[in-house]
């Protein structure tokens, strides 16, 4: 009885080791999953800051399905810059709206936002990440579009 009973309990701790391996080793992986190079990816869709707000205000379900993890090319107002030490954000609006899309950018794409002030009308390609108030597209680039 005794040897079945540790027999089994060595069974489960290499059950439970295996599972526990399979896990991290996903979580790792998922984790260090290298970002979708926007520069090399073709935009699905093109619009300006109203006409995606605007889908995302009437149906947020549906605009989800529709953009989420997509990159796409969002042109409109700058309205702020935010510039960290290798990062920067741009957040575009019509003029009087309080919200709209927020652009974040990294690396040396970080470095080409610098020169964007308030006011100047752009074109920014970038993945579309959500929306909780704002549109949100990260790994942005400034397109010349």
């Amino acid at each position: 009885m005794q040897k079945g009973r540790k027999r089994y309990i060595k069974l489960l701790f290499l059950l439970v080791s295996a599972i526990l391996m399979t896990v991290g080793i996903v979580g790792y992986l998922t984790y260090n999953k290298p970002h979708r190079k926007v520069e090399n990816t073709q935009a699905e869709f093109a619009l300006s800051v109203s006409e995606i707000m605007n889908e995302f205000q009437a149906n947020n379900q549906k605009a989800s399905e529709k953009y989420i993890d997509k990159v796409i090319i969002v042109k409109g107002i700058v309205q702020s810059v935010s510039i960290g030490e290798n990062t920067a954000n741009i957040f575009l609006a019509d003029d009087g709206d309080f919200f709209g899309v927020n652009c974040s950018f990294t690396g040396a794409y970080a470095l080409a936002a610098r020169a964007v002030v308030k006011g100047d009308f752009v074109s920014i390609k970038g993945e579309c990440k959500g929306f909780i108030d704002d549109v949100i597209m990260n790994n942005c680039i400034m397109t010349g579009e």
